[in-house]
């Protein structure tokens, strides 16, 4: 089966560095889940649900990281890539909260050391589940479930390209099955054991991985239609599956599968020429696409910091403007130094499906 690179960029959508052949309608799609993200965690009423934009950037990871592997990066270099995309911009973040974290209330964070711990060690998906008290840091789980992808997708991959597509096609059903499944089974548990958790939250990098390994799976013969449902069901479970205890359990038992499936769709409509993609394509959503990472990490204790003292909208524009200025610097500073062109090339341009 040929199997040519699916995208012109080689980064995660958690940890991106802009190339000269990247996709742009790929930057309005960051820049879509970034917003849906900072608007979640200011605390808007019509956004409760917007951390399925998280979704939305697990599927696309999982789609760009699998391309680069299927095109035969080494592994030591595939790792290379990963780090210096996603550790400076951290490790600049927990130097400043480190720096704040002796006159941080504990009213406000109650473990700014563990956090610090948790974030610098990958393990806040896991950690948050299971230590109570208020994290300034607990955003990174995200992060830490790209990187845990990050260590055992390539052998996956690597496994599967030496097997039919048939059984190619049935392992990628069974392990996203088994996330769903496993996503239910935890709930019992609690909500944030199926929620944070890798084995229960990482269907939408497996998703999204199947459209570059599979691609008769990104023909997409009415993009402009498609990607419009996709946008419909993202909104719609932006609005009402939100965090509050009656709805918790619908986003886990079906709102992220339907998330994800509604991204992976988008995903495909927006790799077709149509108005939609001109749409995602615009100057300003390139602009948040580019630093959507950054803005990520630098959102978040910034909004948490004003939980319960501050109005939702004066959060919100805290947020939303210190994250991109913090970014910003991050990105042109510290990350700047790490960001590199490889030598050569191996990303090649995806064919006509």
């Amino acid at each position: 089966m040929a199997r040519q690179l699916v995208a012109r960029q080689h980064s995660s959508c958690l940890g991106w560095a802009m190339k000269p052949d990247h996709r742009p309608e790929l930057d309005g799609l960051r820049a879509l889940a970034v917003l849906l993200v900072v608007a979640h965690h200011s605390g808007l009423v019509s956004f409760r649900g917007g951390a399925i934009g998280v979704d939305l950037f697990f599927v696309l990871s999982g789609y760009l990281i699998t391309g680069i592997l299927i095109n035969g990066i080494g592994l030591a270099d595939f790792y290379a890539r990963r780090a210096r995309r996603i550790v400076p911009a951290l490790l600049l973040l927990c130097a400043a909260y480190a720096a704040a974290a002796p006159f941080i209330p504990p009213a406000v964070f109650a473990r700014p050391w563990m956090d610090l711990a948790g974030a610098l060690t990958f393990s806040h998906d896991y950690l948050i589940p299971r230590v109570d008290g208020f994290s300034g840091l607990g955003h990174t789980w995200s992060l830490a479930v790209e990187m845990q992808f990050y260590l055992l997708w390539p052998f996956v991959i690597g496994y599967l390209r030496r097997r039919p597509t048939a059984m190619a096609a049935i392992v990628f059903a069974a392990i996203y099955l088994t996330i769903a499944a496993l996503r239910i089974i935890e709930f019992q548990r609690g909500w944030e054991f199926a929620n944070f958790q890798f084995h229960t939250h990482a269907g939408g990098l497996v998703l999204g991985s199947a459209l570059a390994f599979f691609p008769q799976l990104q023909r997409n013969s009415a993009p402009m239609t498609s990607g419009l449902c996709a946008l419909t069901v993202i909104g719609a479970l932006t609005v009402f599956a939100g965090d509050t205890s009656s709805w918790r359990a619908h986003r886990v038992l079906w709102g992220t599968s339907t998330a994800e499936i509604a991204a992976a769709v988008l995903v495909t409509a927006l790799l077709q020429p149509s108005p939609l993609q001109t749409a995602f394509r615009w100057k300003p959503a390139q602009v948040i696409g580019v630093l959507s990472y950054g803005i990520y990490l630098w959102h978040f204790p910034i909004a948490m910091g004003l939980r319960g003292i501050a109005h939702h909208g004066v959060r919100l524009l805290a947020s939303s403007v210190g994250g991109t200025i913090a970014a910003a610097i991050s990105y042109h500073t510290v990350e700047a130094v790490f960001r590199r062109r490889p030598r050569s090339s191996v990303l090649a341009t995806p064919a006509a499906a």
